[in-house]
């Protein structure tokens, strides 16, 4: 149980400051975490960001670079991308938005 809800094995939770703001159905595969990194960039986007910086975990899917880059190009091109390999062995990605 989260504060947004139920949560199964497998699902892809989406954090923001310490506290659960997505759950992703699972298993967490490329998708799931596209759509859940999408959706947590979403969230942090609402106060007029400029700068998104990702901190790639050792599990991170090539692909998902290739989706964050797509969905702020497409929705958001006003904001820039920066990606780091920062091989975190406990989070697939970290996001930092300026």
């Amino acid at each position: 149980i989260t504060w947004i809800g139920a949560c199964d094995a497998g699902d892809v939770l989406g954090l923001a400051d310490g506290e659960v703001v997505l759950i992703e159905a699972g298993p967490p595969g490329v998708d799931a975490l596209d759509r859940a990194a999408c959706g947590v960039v979403e969230r942090m986007l609402g106060t007029g960001v400029e700068l998104v910086t990702a901190l790639l975990g050792a599990g991170a899917p090539a692909e998902l670079v290739d989706e964050l880059t797509d969905y702020l190009r497409r929705e958001h091109p006003e904001t820039e991308l920066v990606v780091y390999h920062g091989g975190q062995p406990d989070a697939v990605l970290i996001l930092g938005v300026e």
